[in-house]
């Protein structure tokens, strides 16, 4: 496989490819590793995977949909992302 037919295959496979003078980074799709629907407490907390993610005061008492990724937790109310929180392993290392 010759360079030209990498980069097409990476990019039907939605890779992301950025490239400077010296480095070529490929980065994976971000990949959904779990969705649910949650209602938000009254403290605009919501709980995800034994964790409270805050979210904007306005939308105290609805209910969210939670999308798990591998780096980060996004909170949607309807199509709108209203929270990202990255999402932290270094409590593995301890």
């Amino acid at each position: 496989m010759n360079a030209i037919e990498i980069i097409k295959y990476l990019r039907e496979h939605d890779f992301t490819i950025e490239a400077d003078d010296e480095y070529l980074e490929l980065s994976p799709p971000e990949k959904i590793t779990e969705e649910l629907l949650q209602r938000l407490s009254s403290l605009s907390l919501v709980r995800y995977r034994s964790n409270d993610y805050l979210v904007p005061t306005q939308y105290g008492h609805r209910e969210v949909l939670v999308k798990g990724y591998v780096d980060h937790v996004d909170i949607c109310s309807g199509v709108d992302i209203i929270a990202r929180h990255v999402r932290s392993y270094l409590f593995l290392l301890t």
